[in-house]
């Protein structure tokens, strides 16, 4: 039998003989990326998936109000970075800098933990 490359990693593998066409190895990481490319692919090409997804995603979204809060609460390194920067683990200690915090501005620490007077989190220094 003969061997295809996959598609999204580029690795020779012997396809499924029940799965003429098929473009991507068995990989994890492939079959994600497979998934992925066929939802944006019906996204596109079909109006009736895309009005179904967009209306089970507010649904969810109105049944969980506060995820967002909470997963930014529970993350103390969310937006604290770059990109291409990686979070360090602990904050520099003694590290001050003029923090916007919300609508106001004072000196906090780095630590994400930490917020000011109006007990928002902390958004990075400004310049």
């Amino acid at each position: 039998m003969t061997k295809l490359r996959c598609a999204h990693c580029g690795i020779r593998f012997t396809p499924a003989p029940q799965v003429p066409n098929q473009a991507y190895c068995s990989k994890p990481d492939c079959q994600k990326e497979r998934r992925r490319q066929w939802q944006k692919s019906k996204l596109q090409s079909d109006p009736d998936y895309r009005d179904n997804q967009s209306r089970a995603q507010k649904a969810w979204t109105d049944r969980n109000p506060e995820y967002w809060r909470n997963h930014r609460l529970n993350r103390p390194d969310y937006g604290n970075t770059l990109p291409g920067e990686q979070a360090s683990d602990a904050p520099e200690p003694g590290n001050q800098s003029v923090a916007r915090c919300g609508g106001c501005y004072e000196s906090v620490q780095r630590d994400p933990a930490l917020s000011c007077s109006r007990k928002r989190r902390y958004s990075g220094p400004t310049k």
